[in-house]
């Protein structure tokens, strides 16, 4: 029996799992240049492929930390017409605290792009990619911790 062929989604979650993990791999790095402790990266994925780090202010200290996470979005899930696909960095604390994100064009027309368009896809990445800095993020969740 001859394997089937991947959907969108699964070519998408092949290409950008490594860079998810790269990008994640780097804020992890920057919080402990900054003597903080982190985990991961993490799968989490469920109805979406996610992935997260935890950073806490020290080691063996959970309670109180903060989840970075980057989600590969499917407008399926969140407005129930499939085909569509963005990408999303959560910041959140222990209890929910949002601490920062970003999700490309939220909130706009322009939120999804065609997941089986590899070429806008790979455009939205790098618009995903191009508002995220390591150190910021890093910076925002010393003042949670400091708070």
């Amino acid at each position: 029996m001859a394997d089937e062929p991947q959907t969108a989604s699964e070519r998408i979650h092949e290409i950008y799992e490594p860079k998810v993990r790269q990008i994640l791999t780097e804020i992890g790095d920057e919080a402990k240049r900054r003597g903080h402790a982190s985990s991961g990266p993490n799968d989490l994925t469920d109805e979406e492929y996610r992935w997260f780090t935890l950073i806490c202010k020290t080691d063996g200290e959970p309670d109180g930390g903060v989840d970075v996470t980057i989600i590969i979005a499917e407008s399926g899930v969140h407005d129930g017409v499939p085909g569509g696909i963005n990408f999303m960095l959560d910041v959140v604390s222990y209890g929910g605290l949002v601490i920062g994100g970003v999700a490309p064009y939220n909130y706009t027309d322009a939120v999804w792009v065609p997941e089986k368009d590899e070429a806008l896809v790979a455009e939205r990445w790098n618009v995903f990619t191009s508002c995220i800095d390591p150190a910021a993020i890093i910076d925002e969740i010393g003042k949670h911790f400091n708070k």
